[in-house]
């Protein structure tokens, strides 16, 4: 997929020498791989649970097809053990692939553990009734 997105954007130009050096564009395409060679300070906003990621990468239908993903993947209370157990190593190597900021000098992230996805581009995820709330806060 990503492999026609490279070659279709034409971005195997601009993507980082050092990653092409030892990985195909691909590769080096991805998030994980382009935040090492940013120098721009940014502040990074994503769910360690993000909903798209699971339903679409992590368990596409194609891939797993039978109702008890179906069910977990729509709402996370009704995962199984074993699912959890997925979405915790999900969850965790997106996390670790977040370490490469703690050496940035400038740079900030939030990383929350709610089921969403595009959290910062509505209001009502961070000022409803139901936003997720850390000490009994919303984040406005």
């Amino acid at each position: 997929v990503y492999d026609g997105v490279v070659h279709l954007q034409n971005v195997r130009e601009v993507l980082p020498k050092d990653c092409l050096a030892n990985k195909e564009p691909t590769e080096c395409f991805f998030p994980a791989e382009l935040i090492k060679s940013i120098r721009t300070p940014m502040f990074i906003l994503n769910s360690a649970y993000d909903s798209w990621q699971i339903r679409n990468v992590l368990v596409p239908v194609s891939s797993a097809p039978d109702k008890p993903w179906s069910i977990c993947k729509d709402n996370i209370r009704n995962c199984n053990s074993t699912q959890i157990k997925v979405l915790d190593a999900f969850r965790n190597t997106m996390v670790g692939a977040f370490k490469v900021v703690e050496d940035k000098e400038d740079w900030g992230l939030f990383i929350d553990s709610c089921f969403t996805h595009c959290q910062s581009l509505y209001g009502i995820s961070w000022n409803s009734e139901i936003s997720p709330r850390l000490g009994n806060k919303v984040g406005n």
